[in-house]
C-alpha cells in the first residue's frame, strides 16, 4: 500500500527529525511504529501475567475453561476474558 505525504510537511519535519538522529522521515515513522507496537506487546504481556496470577492457570487453559462453561455464567471471568 503506497501512501504519499505532503512534500511541504516532509521538508519541514525532516530538518527537525534529523536532529534526533534519523536519516529521513520514513526511518522516523518506522521507528515510532515499532516503539508503539513494542509498548502494546508489553502492555498485553503484563495483563496476561496479571490474569495468570489471578487464576493460577495459563491463558490457553483459561480459554479452554471458558469454552467448556458455555452453559453457565461467571461475569467476573467473562469480563476478564
Amino acid at each position: 500500500m503506497e501512501t504519499t505525504i505532503d512534500s511541504k510537511f516532509t521538508k519541514n519535519t525532516e530538518a527537525i527529525i534529523s536532529q534526533f538522529g534519523f536519516k529521513d522521515l520514513k526511518s522516523f515513522i518506522k521507528t515510532q511504529a515499532l516503539l508503539m507496537l513494542m509498548a502494546k506487546i508489553d502492555k498485553f504481556e503484563a495483563e496476561n501475567k496479571q490474569y495468570e496470577a489471578k487464576y493460577q492457570i495459563s491463558f490457553h487453559d483459561f480459554k479452554k475453561q471458558m469454552d467448556d462453561m458455555r452453559e453457565t455464567e461467571d461475569f467476573e471471568k467473562e469480563e476478564d476474558y
